[in-house]
């Protein structure tokens, strides 16, 4: 369920490069625990988000998250997950 949204900001229409869902959603990020910070959050995406970072925030806040792994879209992770299920 949504309940905050974030949007893709440009700040004129001639941008050299343009602003990004993973920007966007650390602003939405401090914005839902700022708004809600006694609730429990699992955020649910997919492979866009997998990074060192993203899993620090959750862990500073306390959140659960589910994400979508795509074949190919990461390797290592696909390498790993076939040594884990042997």
């Amino acid at each position: 369920m949504s309940i905050l949204t974030e949007f893709i900001e440009n700040k004129t229409r001639e941008v050299e490069k343009q602003d990004c869902e993973q920007k966007g959603a650390k602003r939405l990020v401090e914005r839902l625990k700022q708004e809600f910070p006694m609730l429990k959050i699992c955020i649910c995406g997919d492979s866009l988000y997998v990074s060192e970072g993203f899993f620090k925030e959750c862990g500073k806040k306390k959140w659960k998250y589910i994400l979508r792994y795509k074949e190919g879209s990461i390797p290592s992770i696909n390498q790993e997950y076939e040594v884990l299920k042997k």
